[in-house]
C-alpha cells in the first residue's frame, strides 16, 4: 500500500499521481466525510463540490476508484451520484457488492435490537 502523504518525505502531488498511473494495481480507495468532503456540523449540508467531482472523475478513468464511508450506502449514492465507475462502500463496508444481502440484513436487525435494547435501558 502506498500512503500519499508521510512523515519522513512528501512528494508532489503531480508526482505521486504519475507514480500511481503507471501502476496497474493500483486502487484509489477515499474516505468520503473529511477527505472528499469538509468536515460540516450538519452532515445532510455535505456535498461533493464540483473540482472534487471533476478529479474523481478524471481518476476512476485512469484507475479503479472506491469511495468508503460510514454513511448509509443510499445516502452516498445520492451524494456522488455523477461518478460512473467509483465503487461506493456505504455503512463503514457492510453495504458494499461484497457483502451477501443475508449479512446485510443480519447487520440491519442487530443494529435495530441493539437500538431498541439502549432505547429501553435510557427510559
Amino acid at each position: 500500500m502506498t500512503h500519499t502523504l508521510t512523515d519522513d518525505a512528501v512528494l508532489s502531488l503531480s508526482d505521486r499521481l504519475e507514480t500511481f498511473a503507471q501502476d496497474p494495481h493500483t486502487l484509489l480507495a477515499f474516505d468520503f466525510d473529511g477527505t472528499l468532503t469538509a468536515i460540516q456540523s450538519d452532515p445532510d449540508q455535505v456535498s461533493l463540490s464540483e473540482h472534487m467531482t471533476r478529479v474523481l472523475l478524471t481518476l476512476e478513468t485512469l484507475r479503479p476508484c472506491a469511495i468508503l464511508s460510514g454513511r448509509a450506502l443510499l445516502d452516498l449514492e445520492r451524494r456522488c451520484h455523477r461518478l460512473q465507475k467509483t465503487l461506493l462502500i456505504g455503512n463503514h463496508g457492510i453495504e458494499s457488492p461484497f457483502v451477501s444481502a443475508a449479512l446485510q440484513e443480519n447487520f440491519r436487525t442487530w443494529v435495530r435490537e441493539k437500538t431498541q435494547h439502549v432505547a429501553q435501558e435510557l427510559k
